[in-house]
């Protein structure tokens, strides 16, 4: 949680990355659509995994998913 793309996923390893000083400057990330990037297998225009019902049934909450990039980045910068 939050639902993200593959580009907003992309723009935030980068944005963090930047800000840890892994990186000497941020690069362009440009958004493409699903026909900019051919694949053999047929794909969604947009799917996201709902995790509601394991919210609902269990009480178990998605995290924060920049929470746990930004541990992995401290991991790796470590």
């Amino acid at each position: 949680a939050p639902a993200c793309s593959w580009h907003d996923f992309a723009v935030e390893i980068f944005r963090q990355a930047g800000q840890m000083g892994l990186l000497e400057r941020l690069p362009r990330v440009d958004a493409i659509s699903t026909s900019d990037y051919p694949t053999p297998a047929r794909r969604p225009a947009w799917s996201v995994l709902s995790c509601s019902r394991l919210e609902a049934d269990h009480g178990i909450g998605q995290p924060d998913w920049r929470e746990g990039l930004r541990r992995v980045l401290e991991e790796l910068a470590g």
